[in-house]
Protein backbone atom coordinates (compact mmCIF):
# COMPACT_ATOMS: atom_id res chain seq x y z
CA UNK A 1 0.00 0.00 0.00
CA UNK A 2 1.13 3.47 -0.50
CA UNK A 3 0.26 7.00 -2.10
CA UNK A 4 1.72 8.66 -5.35
CA UNK A 5 1.41 12.50 -5.43
CA UNK A 6 1.31 14.05 -8.94
CA UNK A 7 1.91 17.73 -8.78
CA UNK A 8 0.97 19.56 -12.48
CA UNK A 9 0.32 23.16 -13.64
CA UNK A 10 -3.13 24.07 -11.49
CA UNK A 11 -3.41 20.97 -8.98
CA UNK A 12 -1.56 18.40 -6.52
CA UNK A 13 -3.17 14.96 -6.69
CA UNK A 14 -2.12 12.14 -4.81
CA UNK A 15 -3.67 8.60 -5.50
CA UNK A 16 -3.46 5.90 -3.31
CA UNK A 17 -2.32 2.72 -4.49
CA UNK A 18 -2.03 -0.89 -3.98
CA UNK A 19 -1.36 -4.26 -5.36
CA UNK A 20 -1.92 -4.71 -9.31
CA UNK A 21 -2.67 -0.94 -9.76
CA UNK A 22 -1.15 0.46 -12.97
CA UNK A 23 -0.11 4.41 -13.22
CA UNK A 24 1.22 6.61 -15.68
CA UNK A 25 3.13 9.17 -14.69
CA UNK A 26 4.08 11.85 -17.73
CA UNK A 27 7.32 13.40 -18.48
CA UNK A 28 8.36 16.36 -16.80
CA UNK A 29 5.44 15.86 -13.53
CA UNK A 30 6.77 16.12 -10.58
CA UNK A 31 6.06 13.30 -8.58
CA UNK A 32 6.77 11.85 -5.12
CA UNK A 33 6.04 7.94 -3.54
CA UNK A 34 5.18 7.30 0.00
CA UNK A 35 5.09 4.11 1.71
CA UNK A 36 2.12 3.79 4.09
CA UNK A 37 2.32 0.26 5.03
CA UNK A 38 4.36 -0.32 8.47
CA UNK A 39 5.25 -4.03 7.39
CA UNK A 40 6.15 -4.09 3.80
CA UNK A 41 8.25 -2.64 1.21
CA UNK A 42 6.39 -0.58 -1.16
CA UNK A 43 7.48 -2.37 -4.95
CA UNK A 44 7.46 -0.75 -8.13
CA UNK A 45 8.28 -2.48 -11.77
CA UNK A 46 8.61 0.73 -14.14
CA UNK A 47 9.04 1.05 -18.00
CA UNK A 48 10.67 4.27 -18.57
CA UNK A 49 9.63 5.91 -22.24
CA UNK A 50 12.22 8.84 -23.24
CA UNK A 51 11.10 11.86 -24.82
CA UNK A 52 14.29 12.53 -26.53
CA UNK A 53 16.98 10.75 -27.28
CA UNK A 54 15.78 7.19 -27.12
CA UNK A 55 16.95 5.32 -24.46
CA UNK A 56 19.11 8.46 -22.87
CA UNK A 57 16.99 8.82 -19.46
CA UNK A 58 17.75 11.21 -16.97
CA UNK A 59 16.07 12.07 -13.60
CA UNK A 60 15.56 15.56 -12.03
CA UNK A 61 15.43 15.86 -8.75
CA UNK A 62 15.18 19.26 -6.14
CA UNK A 63 17.40 17.75 -3.74
CA UNK A 64 18.15 14.31 -1.78
CA UNK A 65 21.50 11.83 -2.71
CA UNK A 66 24.75 13.84 -2.79
CA UNK A 67 24.97 17.61 -2.23
CA UNK A 68 24.94 18.36 -5.71
CA UNK A 69 21.89 16.40 -6.42
CA UNK A 70 19.31 19.23 -6.55
CA UNK A 71 19.29 20.99 -9.84
CA UNK A 72 18.94 24.49 -7.87
CA UNK A 73 22.40 24.39 -7.28
CA UNK A 74 23.44 24.59 -11.07
CA UNK A 75 22.21 28.15 -10.40
CA UNK A 76 24.09 30.81 -8.57
CA UNK A 77 23.67 32.03 -5.16
CA UNK A 78 22.47 35.43 -6.74
CA UNK A 79 20.25 33.40 -8.90
CA UNK A 80 18.63 31.64 -6.31
CA UNK A 81 17.98 34.53 -3.63
CA UNK A 82 16.33 36.73 -6.35
CA UNK A 83 13.76 34.10 -8.06
CA UNK A 84 12.85 33.35 -4.64
CA UNK A 85 12.72 36.78 -2.97
CA UNK A 86 14.56 35.99 -0.02
CA UNK A 87 18.65 36.38 1.53
CA UNK A 88 21.45 34.08 1.11
CA UNK A 89 21.74 32.36 4.11
CA UNK A 90 17.39 31.60 3.16
CA UNK A 91 19.32 30.56 0.18
CA UNK A 92 21.16 28.50 1.25
CA UNK A 93 18.84 26.96 3.41
CA UNK A 94 16.97 25.55 0.81
CA UNK A 95 19.57 23.71 -1.58
CA UNK A 96 22.76 23.58 0.87
CA UNK A 97 20.56 20.76 2.67
CA UNK A 98 22.13 18.91 5.35
CA UNK A 99 23.98 15.35 4.58
CA UNK A 100 21.39 13.81 7.02
CA UNK A 101 18.65 14.94 4.74
CA UNK A 102 20.51 13.92 1.66
CA UNK A 103 19.04 10.15 1.04
CA UNK A 104 16.78 9.60 -1.61
CA UNK A 105 14.58 7.55 0.57
CA UNK A 106 13.31 9.69 3.67
CA UNK A 107 12.10 8.29 6.89
CA UNK A 108 8.55 10.19 7.85
CA UNK A 109 6.50 10.17 11.16
CA UNK A 110 3.08 8.79 11.15
CA UNK A 111 1.65 12.08 11.06
CA UNK A 112 3.69 13.21 8.02
CA UNK A 113 2.73 9.45 6.56
CA UNK A 114 -1.15 10.35 7.17
CA UNK A 115 -0.74 13.84 5.44
CA UNK A 116 0.84 12.35 2.94
CA UNK A 117 -1.42 9.72 2.28
CA UNK A 118 -4.51 12.37 1.59
CA UNK A 119 -6.27 11.97 5.23
CA UNK A 120 -5.33 15.29 6.43
CA UNK A 121 -8.06 16.53 3.34
CA UNK A 122 -7.41 20.31 4.08
CA UNK A 123 -3.67 20.51 2.18
CA UNK A 124 -4.95 17.99 -0.45
CA UNK A 125 -5.70 20.63 -2.95
CA UNK A 126 -4.08 24.31 -2.31
CA UNK A 127 -4.09 25.05 -6.23
CA UNK A 128 -7.85 26.04 -6.16
CA UNK A 129 -10.83 22.75 -7.57
CA UNK A 130 -9.98 19.77 -7.89
CA UNK A 131 -8.74 18.85 -11.09
CA UNK A 132 -9.76 15.03 -12.19
CA UNK A 133 -7.33 13.45 -14.58
CA UNK A 134 -7.36 9.58 -14.72
CA UNK A 135 -4.08 8.29 -15.09
CA UNK A 136 -4.38 4.74 -13.34
CA UNK A 137 -6.14 1.59 -13.33
CA UNK A 138 -5.82 -2.20 -11.92
CA UNK A 139 -4.67 -4.77 -13.47
CA UNK A 140 -7.53 -6.86 -12.23
CA UNK A 141 -10.17 -4.13 -13.50
CA UNK A 142 -10.91 -6.60 -16.18
CA UNK A 143 -11.77 -10.58 -15.65
CA UNK A 144 -8.96 -12.27 -16.51
CA UNK A 145 -7.81 -13.26 -20.18
CA UNK A 146 -7.01 -16.87 -19.30
CA UNK A 147 -8.06 -18.81 -15.93
CA UNK A 148 -7.86 -22.44 -15.21
CA UNK A 149 -6.43 -24.75 -12.39
CA UNK A 150 -2.88 -24.10 -13.82
CA UNK A 151 -2.93 -20.28 -14.10
CA UNK A 152 -4.01 -16.83 -14.49
CA UNK A 153 -3.51 -14.38 -16.89
CA UNK A 154 -4.47 -10.83 -16.64
CA UNK A 155 -4.00 -8.01 -19.42
CA UNK A 156 -3.84 -4.40 -19.82
CA UNK A 157 -3.69 -2.03 -23.00
CA UNK A 158 -4.55 0.68 -24.61
CA UNK A 159 -8.32 -0.13 -25.05
CA UNK A 160 -9.05 -0.81 -21.33
CA UNK A 161 -6.31 1.83 -20.37
CA UNK A 162 -5.91 5.02 -23.11
CA UNK A 163 -2.86 6.20 -21.30
CA UNK A 164 -0.93 3.40 -22.11
CA UNK A 165 -1.30 4.04 -26.30
CA UNK A 166 1.28 7.29 -25.73
CA UNK A 167 4.25 4.96 -24.74
CA UNK A 168 2.95 1.81 -26.60
CA UNK A 169 2.84 -0.47 -24.26
CA UNK A 170 0.62 -3.45 -22.42
CA UNK A 171 0.81 -5.35 -19.37
CA UNK A 172 -0.24 -8.41 -18.44
CA UNK A 173 0.29 -10.56 -15.04
CA UNK A 174 0.44 -14.52 -14.93
CA UNK A 175 0.21 -16.24 -11.63
CA UNK A 176 1.08 -19.60 -12.28
CA UNK A 177 0.43 -22.32 -10.11
CA UNK A 178 3.56 -24.18 -8.47
CA UNK A 179 4.02 -27.19 -10.72
CA UNK A 180 2.72 -25.90 -13.82
CA UNK A 181 3.48 -23.47 -16.90
CA UNK A 182 2.35 -20.92 -19.49
CA UNK A 183 2.93 -21.55 -23.05
CA UNK A 184 4.55 -22.31 -25.47
CA UNK A 185 3.09 -18.78 -27.45
CA UNK A 186 4.56 -16.17 -28.88
CA UNK A 187 3.48 -12.59 -29.59
CA UNK A 188 3.21 -10.93 -33.33
CA UNK A 189 4.50 -7.40 -33.16
CA UNK A 190 5.28 -7.15 -29.63
CA UNK A 191 8.26 -7.04 -27.53
CA UNK A 192 8.03 -8.71 -23.82
CA UNK A 193 9.69 -7.67 -20.64
CA UNK A 194 8.88 -9.93 -17.99
CA UNK A 195 9.61 -9.14 -14.65
CA UNK A 196 9.60 -12.05 -11.73
CA UNK A 197 8.01 -10.67 -8.57
CA UNK A 198 7.31 -13.66 -6.42
CA UNK A 199 8.46 -17.60 -6.87
CA UNK A 200 10.75 -19.42 -8.65
CA UNK A 201 10.86 -21.59 -12.16
CA UNK A 202 12.54 -21.64 -15.70
CA UNK A 203 11.85 -20.40 -18.64
CA UNK A 204 13.06 -21.70 -22.18
CA UNK A 205 12.85 -19.90 -25.27
CA UNK A 206 13.34 -21.00 -29.18
CA UNK A 207 15.35 -18.44 -30.82
CA UNK A 208 16.91 -19.00 -34.60
CA UNK A 209 20.02 -15.74 -34.29
CA UNK A 210 21.90 -17.96 -32.20
CA UNK A 211 22.40 -21.30 -34.55
CA UNK A 212 25.27 -20.84 -37.28
CA UNK A 213 23.61 -24.12 -38.63
CA UNK A 214 20.81 -23.45 -41.52
CA UNK A 215 19.51 -26.40 -43.54
CA UNK A 216 18.74 -25.96 -47.11
CA UNK A 217 15.67 -27.01 -49.56
CA UNK A 218 15.63 -28.57 -52.85
CA UNK A 219 14.40 -25.33 -54.49
CA UNK A 220 16.99 -22.92 -52.72
CA UNK A 221 15.02 -21.76 -49.40
CA UNK A 222 16.66 -21.05 -46.05
CA UNK A 223 15.18 -22.88 -43.16
CA UNK A 224 16.50 -21.71 -39.36
CA UNK A 225 17.69 -24.26 -36.92
CA UNK A 226 16.32 -23.17 -33.22
CA UNK A 227 18.20 -23.30 -30.31
CA UNK A 228 17.06 -23.02 -26.86
CA UNK A 229 17.78 -20.58 -24.61
CA UNK A 230 17.24 -20.81 -21.01
CA UNK A 231 17.72 -19.62 -17.56
CA UNK A 232 16.47 -20.13 -13.84
CA UNK A 233 14.02 -17.41 -12.71
CA UNK A 234 13.67 -15.92 -8.89
CA UNK A 235 12.48 -12.50 -7.69
CA UNK A 236 13.61 -9.93 -9.83
CA UNK A 237 14.82 -11.38 -12.49
CA UNK A 238 14.30 -9.57 -15.46
CA UNK A 239 13.72 -11.40 -19.35
CA UNK A 240 13.82 -10.17 -22.92
CA UNK A 241 11.45 -11.87 -25.52
CA UNK A 242 11.88 -10.75 -29.06
CA UNK A 243 9.00 -10.40 -31.03
CA UNK A 244 7.94 -13.91 -32.78
CA UNK A 245 9.88 -16.06 -30.63
CA UNK A 246 8.17 -18.70 -28.40
CA UNK A 247 8.14 -18.96 -24.95
CA UNK A 248 7.59 -20.94 -22.10
CA UNK A 249 7.51 -19.96 -18.69
CA UNK A 250 7.89 -22.65 -15.71
CA UNK A 251 6.85 -22.41 -12.25
CA UNK A 252 8.55 -24.86 -9.63
CA UNK A 253 6.90 -27.20 -7.83
CA UNK A 254 7.51 -25.79 -4.71
CA UNK A 255 5.10 -22.36 -5.45
CA UNK A 256 3.56 -20.07 -7.53
CA UNK A 257 5.34 -17.90 -9.87
CA UNK A 258 4.30 -14.39 -10.35
CA UNK A 259 5.38 -12.57 -13.83
CA UNK A 260 4.56 -8.82 -14.65
CA UNK A 261 5.09 -8.48 -18.40
CA UNK A 262 5.69 -5.31 -20.54
CA UNK A 263 4.53 -5.24 -23.78
CA UNK A 264 6.71 -2.91 -25.89
CA UNK A 265 5.34 -1.44 -29.08
CA UNK A 266 2.05 -3.57 -28.73
CA UNK A 267 0.13 -1.58 -30.82
CA UNK A 268 -2.18 -4.38 -32.68
CA UNK A 269 -0.01 -7.23 -30.97
CA UNK A 270 -1.21 -10.57 -30.69
CA UNK A 271 -0.49 -13.43 -28.52
CA UNK A 272 -0.64 -16.67 -30.24
CA UNK A 273 -0.69 -20.12 -28.51
CA UNK A 274 1.69 -22.88 -30.26
CA UNK A 275 -0.46 -26.24 -27.76
CA UNK A 276 -3.53 -26.18 -26.24
CA UNK A 277 -7.02 -25.32 -26.83
CA UNK A 278 -7.26 -22.92 -29.87
CA UNK A 279 -3.31 -23.46 -30.70
CA UNK A 280 -2.35 -21.70 -34.52
CA UNK A 281 -2.04 -25.78 -35.32
CA UNK A 282 -5.35 -26.49 -34.90
CA UNK A 283 -6.93 -24.25 -37.64
CA UNK A 284 -4.57 -25.54 -40.44
CA UNK A 285 -5.98 -27.04 -43.06
CA UNK A 286 -5.75 -31.55 -43.30
CA UNK A 287 -3.58 -31.22 -46.41
CA UNK A 288 -1.04 -28.42 -44.64
CA UNK A 289 -0.71 -30.27 -41.60
CA UNK A 290 0.09 -33.70 -43.74
CA UNK A 291 2.35 -32.14 -45.74
CA UNK A 292 4.17 -30.53 -42.72
CA UNK A 293 4.64 -33.09 -40.41
CA UNK A 294 4.98 -36.15 -42.69
CA UNK A 295 2.26 -38.40 -41.65
CA UNK A 296 -2.09 -38.62 -42.04
CA UNK A 297 -4.02 -35.67 -40.63
CA UNK A 298 -5.70 -37.42 -38.28
CA UNK A 299 -2.78 -38.48 -36.14
CA UNK A 300 -1.74 -35.12 -36.13
CA UNK A 301 -4.97 -33.78 -34.69
CA UNK A 302 -4.46 -36.98 -32.08
CA UNK A 303 -1.52 -35.19 -30.81
CA UNK A 304 -2.48 -30.95 -31.49
CA UNK A 305 -6.05 -31.94 -30.05
CA UNK A 306 -5.17 -33.70 -26.89
CA UNK A 307 -4.33 -30.73 -24.46
CA UNK A 308 -7.77 -29.15 -23.89
CA UNK A 309 -6.08 -26.63 -21.37
CA UNK A 310 -5.51 -22.72 -23.20
CA UNK A 311 -2.38 -21.42 -22.20
CA UNK A 312 -1.43 -22.92 -19.18
CA UNK A 313 -0.97 -26.27 -18.55
CA UNK A 314 0.83 -28.75 -15.97
CA UNK A 315 4.23 -28.65 -16.10
CA UNK A 316 7.47 -30.80 -15.99
CA UNK A 317 7.52 -30.62 -12.75
CA UNK A 318 3.70 -32.21 -12.03
CA UNK A 319 4.23 -34.68 -15.18
CA UNK A 320 7.50 -35.71 -13.82
CA UNK A 321 10.60 -33.63 -15.62
CA UNK A 322 12.07 -37.13 -16.81
CA UNK A 323 8.67 -38.30 -18.69
CA UNK A 324 9.39 -35.65 -20.86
Amino acid sequence: MGTITLIERDSRQSHNIKRGDLFHVPAGITVYLTNTDNNERLVLANILHSVSVPGDLQFFSVGGGDPESSFYNAFSHEVIEAAFNVDRESAQKLIGQRKQQQDVFKKATKEQIRSLAGEDKGRLWPFGDRKETTRHTSIYKNKPSVANENGILHEVDSKDFPDLQDINVAVSFFNITRGSMAGPFYNTKATQVLMILNGVGRFEMACPHLSEQTTRTRTGEINPRYEQVSSELRHGTVVVIPVGHPVVIEASGEQNLEVIGFGLNSDENEWFPLAGRENVLSQWEDEALELTFGFPAQEVKRVIQKQNQKLFFKGPARRGRASG
